[in-house]
C-alpha cells in the first residue's frame, strides 16, 4: 500500500487508525466517527490491528510502509502508549490515553470527560431524593473509575449527602470481591442512590443486592455507565446507565488530527473542550456551552450523549409486572404517537388508579416516561442524523414543533439548534 492514492485526479492522503490493544466493539464505534470525518477531508483511513499487543517495531514498520500523514491511536482497553517519538515528525492524536500515563502522548488527546460521566449519574440518582449516594469503583482499577468516584464524592459533598465509595483492590478474587460488594451494600442507609463505575461493574451491583435480598429501586438506585444494552441488543445490563458517546470522540480525534495536518476542520463541528450533555433528566453546565477548536484545549473530552433511564432508578414504590408491560409498551411505542390514556385503556381497571400505580412504582407519571422515550429518540436524531430541527419531532411522536421546542429549552435550557452544534456527529450546525 502506498501514501496516498490518486483518485479522481487528486491525492487522497492515508491516515492510520492504531488499535493498542486489539479491535473491540468501543473502538469500532470509535473508527466509525473517524470514518466520518476522513471522507469529508478525502482520507484513506487504514484501520491497523497488531498481533499480540503494540510494539515499537510495529508502529515503525507501519510508519515505514505506509508512508501515512497522520495517525490516530486508539489506547482503550491497555496501558501500552507508543511515545511520540515512534512517530517521528508525524502528527498524531491520541484516543482514550489512560489518565496516570498521558505524559506519554506528547500529541493532542481525546478522552472521555469523566467528570461529567459523574455528574450525569448523580442528576439521575438525587432525582429520587435518596438519604445518600455511594460510588463502586470497577475492579483492576482503571484511572477512569478513581476520576469518576473521585468527581461523585465532590458532588455528593457539595449538595450535603452522605456519600461511601467502595474501593477496588488489586489482586482481588472475584469471590472476595462479590463478598465485600455484598456486605458493603447491606449496610448502606436506604434508600440509597449508587454509582457504578462501568455497567460491568453494575451488574455485580445488581447480582450483591439480589443475593442480600436488597430491592432495586425501592432501596438501592442504580446508574451504570457504557449502555451496553443498547449496543449489544441483549439484556445484560437492564438498569439505568449514562450512554458514552465513542463514535463522537473517533469523529472529534480525527478532526484534532486534521488540524495538526494543517487541513482545518474539515466542516462546521463544534465540539465542546469539555463537551456533551449531561443527560435527558438534567441541563448542560454554562460553562460547558464555549466550545474551544481541539487546538487550543489540552486534553480534549468529550461528554456523555444522554441518560439512558430503566427501572433501577424508578422510583420506591412496589413495582408490578403490569408497570413492567406498560413501560416496555412505552419504549416500543411512544414515538409512534402513543398516549396516556390510550395506554392506561390497554390495562383492566379506571385510568385514574393506573396512572397512581404507575407513579407508585415509577416515582413519575406515564407522561413523564413517555416524553422521556420520545426525547431519547430527537437526542438520536439531532447527533447522528441532518434531518431538520423543525422534522424532528415527526419521527418522535410529536404533532407541533413549538410543544417540542418548548419541551426541549425547558429540560436542556437549550435550543435544539444549539445542543446539535454541541453534540452532532456529523458537525452540523
Amino acid at each position: 500500500m502506498v501514501a496516498s492514492q490518486i483518485a479522481g485526479g487528486g491525492v487522497k492522503a492515508t491516515v492510520l487508525f492504531l488499535f493498542t490493544a486489539g479491535q473491540t466493539e468501543v473502538g469500532n464505534e470509535k473508527l466509525a466517527g473517524a470514518c466520518r470525518h476522513a471522507d469529508a477531508l478525502g482520507w484513506n483511513l487504514v484501520p491497523l490491528i497488531p498481533d499480540g499487543g503494540i510494539s515499537a517495531a510495529f508502529v515503525r514498520s507501519a510508519v515505514s510502509r505506509l508512508h501515512p500523514a497522520g495517525c490516530i491511536v486508539d489506547c482503550s482497553g491497555g496501558y501500552e502508549v507508543p511515545p511520540q517519538r515512534l512517530f517521528g515528525a508525524l502528527p498524531v492524536v491520541y484516543l482514550d490515553v489512560p489518565a496516570g500515563i498521558r505524559g506519554a502522548a506528547a500529541g493532542r488527546t481525546v478522552s472521555v470527560d469523566d467528570a461529567a460521566v459523574a455528574l450525569a449519574a448523580f442528576r439521575e440518582l438525587t432525582a429520587g431524593r435518596p438519604v445518600a449516594v455511594a460510588a463502586v469503583e470497577a475492579k483492576g482499577l482503571p484511572p477512569w473509575s478513581r476520576i469518576r468516584s473521585d468527581s461523585f464524592l465532590v458532588l455528593a459533598s457539595k449538595k450535603g449527602l452522605p456519600c461511601r465509595v467502595f474501593h477496588a483492590r488489586r489482586k482481588e478474587a472475584e469471590f472476595e470481591r462479590a463478598a465485600r460488594l455484598a456486605a458493603w451494600l447491606s449496610a448502606l442507609p436506604r434508600p440509597c442512590g449508587v454509582f457504578a463505575a462501568n455497567d460491568t461493574t453494575g451488574s455485580e451491583v445488581t447480582a450483591a443486592c439480589r443475593a442480600m435480598r436488597l430491592y432495586v429501586p425501592r432501596e438501592i438506585a442504580l446508574v451504570g455507565v457504557d449502555n451496553i444494552e443498547a449496543r449489544s441488543n441483549a439484556p445484560e445490563a437492564p438498569f439505568t446507565s449514562v450512554r458514552l458517546d465513542f463514535e463522537r470522540m473517533g469523529y472529534v480525534a480525527a478532526r484534532a488530527l486534521g488540524e495538526r495536518m494543517g487541513q482545518g476542520t474539515g466542516g462546521t463541528d463544534r465540539t465542546c473542550g469539555t463537551g456533551g450533555t449531561c443527560g435527558t433528566g438534567g441541563t448542560a453546565s454554562p460553562s460547558r456551552r464555549v466550545c474551544p477548536s481541539p487546538s487550543t484545549a489540552t486534553p480534549v473530552t468529550v461528554g456523555p450523549l444522554m441518560v439512558v433511564r430503566r427501572k433501577s432508578t424508578s422510583g420506591r414504590g412496589r413495582h408490578e409486572p403490569r408497570i413492567a408491560e406498560a413501560v416496555a409498551m412505552i419504549r416500543r411505542e411512544a414515538c409512534d404517537g402513543l398516549t396516556a390514556a390510550a395506554l392506561a385503556a390497554r390495562f383492566p381497571g379506571s385510568r385514574s388508579l393506573f396512572e397512581i400505580r404507575f407513579r407508585e412504582a415509577m416515582g413519575h407519571s406515564v407522561l413523564d416516561e413517555i416524553l422521556h422515550v420520545r426525547l431519547e429518540r430527537v437526542c438520536e436524531l439531532l447527533a447522528s442524523t441532518a434531518t431538520p430541527v423543525t422534522m424532528v419531532g415527526d419521527f418522535c411522536g410529536f404533532t407541533r414543533y413549538q410543544t417540542l421546542d418548548k419541551l426541549f429549552r425547558r429540560r436542556f435550557r437549550m435550543s435544539m439548534r444549539t445542543w446539535r452544534r454541541q453534540n452532532s456527529r456529523l458537525g452540523l450546525r
